[in-house]
């Protein structure tokens, strides 16, 4: 069970391995327990650390964990938790200790999975990041989310959150276009860049694309509920999109859709924006809502949201 044997049991058969060299590793070791131990008795310190120094030399790869930090610092941690753990503690307890920082780490990457806040890429019907594509445009009223990950009782209120932080930050995009330019591309923005326009500025339509949401549980569920009776109290139409499979079931169990309507479920993030401008440019579009001017600043005071809007 040695670190030295494991690496030379590793270089002499690799994956072929099966557990009966087990049964003759213990044999041979037995042998020479038992009949062989004066033949060894006169052999340097300096030979036996040679033999461990070299089935252990192939151990050690230092380009991988290199790479490791370069592309995932928190692979490259866990990496050098596993390998101290594994020098330190030996083989059995640095493996359990690597498999316990390593369901850590899943369950909070679990409760803070990544989301967005879309718009549209110019020339495309592509929608993207707009903190990673500060070109994407966003259609006037309109705030686009996106959320990866299944919704579970670990991560709803990070979804709530987020989400609401989201669309404030949407809100304050939007005004400083409409400020900083006159009209911009056709469908997209082209509110004139007065102080009225800047007013009325505000989110009247929110699309969710659940187009990475597998699946939900009942948390969760009452979450999104709750979601779109805060929305329709601030005067924000909810359309949603990307639903499909186990999370149509649920939402539909749930009669989620008689309140909703179908007629603002679509297939894809493309229809669902296309339909959500014509709500926030259609009859009502100019009213003020209790989003209209929103920062995220009196969010973060309304929502206690210390955190989420960072992720963003």
């Amino acid at each position: 069970g040695s670190l030295s044997r494991s690496s030379l049991v590793a270089n002499a058969c690799g994956r072929e391995c099966t557990p009966l060299h087990g049964v003759w590793t213990a044999g041979v070791v037995f042998l020479v327990l038992v009949a062989l131990t004066p033949a060894f008795r006169t052999l340097p310190y300096a030979v036996l650390a040679s033999i461990v120094f070299m089935s252990v030399k192939s151990l050690f790869d230092m380009e991988k964990p290199r790479q490791l930090r370069r592309l995932n610092p928190p692979d490259f941690w866990l990496w050098a938790i596993a390998f101290a753990s594994t020098l330190l503690l030996g083989t059995q307890q640095g493996i359990v200790l690597s498999i316990v920082c390593s369901l850590i780490a899943l369950v909070a990457a679990s409760m803070r999975p990544p989301q967005r806040l879309l718009g549209r890429l110019p020339g495309t019907q592509m929608y993207g990041d707009v903190l990673l594509h500060p070109e994407a445009k966003q259609h006037t009223g309109v705030a686009i989310f996106s959320f990866v990950a299944a919704l579970h009782f670990a991560n709803k209120d990070f979804f709530h959150d987020s989400l609401f932080a989201a669309f404030a930050e949407a809100a304050r995009l939007q005004e400083k276009e409409v400020a900083a330019a006159p009209a911009e591309e056709e469908g997209v923005q082209e509110e004139a860049a007065s102080p009225e326009a800047s007013t009325k500025a505000g989110i009247r339509v929110v699309v969710l694309d659940f187009s990475s949401v597998p699946s939900m549980d009942a948390t969760a569920l009452r979450t999104l509920l709750d979601v779109r009776k805060e929305l329709k109290e601030r005067d924000v139409d909810l359309v949603m999109c990307g639903i499909d499979g186990q999370l149509k079931e649920i939402l539909n169990r749930a009669k989620f859709f008689d309140s909703t309507g179908l007629d603002k479920v679509f297939a894809e993030v493309t229809q669902a924006a296309k339909a959500a401008a014509e709500l926030a440019g259609g009859e009502g579009g100019g009213k003020k809502n209790k989003w209209a001017g929103l920062s995220m600043g009196n969010v973060h005071a309304r929502k206690g949201l210390s955190g989420a809007a960072a992720m963003l």
